[in-house]
Formats: C-alpha cells, sequence, structure tokens
C-alpha cells in the first residue's frame, strides 16, 4: 500500500527474489565446496561466512528501505537483494546440522525449523500491530529496524 503499488498484479515481481536466493544458494556452495577442497579455508569459517552473508546483508538492505521512502525501484532492488542474500543459509547453518550430529541431523533441523517457524505468525502479527491503521512510512521504519535489529542477533 504505501508505494501504491498492488501486490496482486505484480506475481512476478514477488516470485524473483525467491529465484535469486536459490541460484545465490547454488553459487555460495559451490564457492564454498571450492575453497574447502583446496583447503583454503576452514569448515568453521565458510559456516560462519555463509551466515554472516545471509543474515546481515539482508540486516543492512532493511535498514536501507527505511531511507528511500517510496522510490518503487530501490525498494524493489533492496527487497529483492535482501531474500536473494539469504540463500546462504543453506551453506551456512542448515547443513551445520549434518556437521553437529550427523546422526541426528534430521531431527535438529526439525527442531531449528520448528523454532524459526515461531516468527511465521508473531511477524505479521508484530506488523500488523505497528501498522494497523497507520500506513506511514515511521511505521514502516520500525518495522525495517526491528526486523534488522532479529537479523544481526541471528548472525551473532
Amino acid at each position: 500500500e504505501i508505494l501504491k503499488q498492488d501486490i496482486n498484479s505484480n506475481a512476478m515481481l514477488s516470485a524473483m527474489p525467491y529465484v535469486g536466493m536459490f541460484v545465490f544458494g547454488i553459487l555460495i556452495s559451490n564457492i564454498a565446496d571450492f575453497m574447502r577442497r583446496k583447503n583454503l579455508v576452514s569448515t568453521v569459517v565458510v559456516r560462519k561466512v555463509a551466515n554472516t552473508i545471509a543474515h546481515v546483508g539482508p540486516a543492512i538492505c532493511l535498514v536501507s528501505l527505511s531511507f528511500v521512502e517510496c522510490d518503487r525501484v530501490a525498494t524493489i532492488s533492496l527487497l529483492f537483494l535482501a531474500v536473494t542474500l539469504q540463500g546462504g543459509i543453506y551453506t551456512g547453518f542448515m547443513v551445520n546440522h549434518i556437521d553437529i550430529a550427523p546422526n541426528f541431523a534430521g531431527t535438529l533441523c526439525g527442531i531449528t525449523n520448528g523454532a524459526a517457524a515461531i516468527s511465521a505468525f508473531l511477524a505479521p502479527m508484530t506488523v500488523g500491530a505497528l501498522t494497523n491503521g497507520n500506513q506511514t512510512l515511521a511505521q514502516w521504519r520500525k518495522v525495517f529496524y526491528i526486523s534488522a535489529a532479529l537479523y544481526v542477533a541471528d548472525a551473532v
């Protein structure tokens, strides 16, 4: 609403960030595998760098979003980049379950994804509480700052 854009008429724009995340996930995984095969970095470094990219990158994009006002191109570009960079989670924490406990990786993945799913219902409730009936840039800035803070906390 704030961008005066009907999201239903922009299904392609809504899907493209996830295509970017898919492509970036494959790209960063291949780079990480190459670096590990050549013993350029340790597994721990690969995981930490991938997690940092996947969490701090989107945090920076979300904070930047609060400054672009209603610039449609900048907003869409930053959202695209934020979601694309999340492709690093597959080389970071998702595969880390295998590093930690190969025999229980499925169970660990279920536990961590279950805990992460809590945000699936808390996020819309929080956004609704902050913006319901008050769709202003100031209110959306609060949403972006909270989201960015959670990304950074997750990276740590």
